[in-house]
């Protein structure tokens, strides 16, 4: 496999080579800039996957939520004529 060069920052740089002495502390092997690179690019597919997962829609009863939804505001509504009670 070839490398090749790319410019960065001296800032994005300097960030690199933090996480690099991270993930090295953590695994007790030496670490460069190729695999802190691959370590960033599969976190951003798993936040990804999760991203996706917590979007999908879900098999609910809409007539259960609304009804707790009701059943919540009702609460908070006691709640806040308690509260203007006790204090007006």
């Amino acid at each position: 496999m070839g490398t090749t060069t790319i410019s960065i920052s001296e800032d994005l740089r300097k960030q690199l080579l933090k996480l690099a002495a991270e993930l090295q502390a953590k695994s007790g092997e030496k670490v460069d800039y190729d695999e802190v690179v691959r370590y960033l690019l599969s976190r951003v597919a798993r936040d990804e996957q999760l991203f996706r997962q917590a979007c999908a829609p879900v098999d609910v009863d809409v007539s259960r939520v609304r009804k707790e939804l009701r059943k919540g505001r009702a609460e908070d509504k006691r709640r806040e004529d308690a509260f203007e009670a006790k204090y007006a």
